[in-house]
C-alpha cells in the first residue's frame, strides 16, 4: 500500500491536493481523538457513579443488619430489605463490567 506521503513525495499527487488531504485526514484524527476523550471521561464519569450507589447500597445494607441485630428490626422485615439491596449490588455489578467491557 501507498501512502499519501509517498506519493507527493514522488510527485505525482499535486501540492494542493496533498495539503487539501492532509488537512481533512488531521481534522479527522483531531475528531476521532477528540470523541475517545469524551468516551473516556463518559466511562470514567458512570463507574464513579456506579461505584458510589454500590457505597450507598452497602451501607443501606450495614444499617438494616444492626438494626436487626439490635432488635429494632424484625426478621421477615430485615430479610425483604437484604434481598432487595443484594439484587440491586448485584445489577450494579453487572453494570460495572459492562462499563469496564465498554458496553
Amino acid at each position: 500500500m501507498v501512502s499519501l506521503v509517498d506519493e507527493y513525495t514522488e510527485r505525482r499527487v499535486e501540492a494542493s491536493l496533498y495539503k487539501r488531504l492532509k488537512a481533512e485526514l488531521e481534522e479527522e484524527i483531531f475528531t476521532l481523538e477528540d470523541n475517545l476523550r469524551k468516551m473516556a471521561s463518559e466511562k470514567k464519569a458512570r463507574m464513579l457513579e456506579v461505584t458510589a450507589r454500590e457505597q450507598i447500597l452497602q451501607q443501606k445494607l450495614l444499617c438494616y443488619e444492626l438494626e436487626y441485630e439490635k432488635g429494632r428490626l424484625r426478621e421477615s422485615v430485615y430479610a425483604d430489605q437484604k434481598a432487595a439491596l443484594e439484587d440491586d449490588l448485584n445489577s450494579l455489578h453487572i453494570v460495572k463490567k459492562q462499563i469496564e467491557e465498554g458496553k
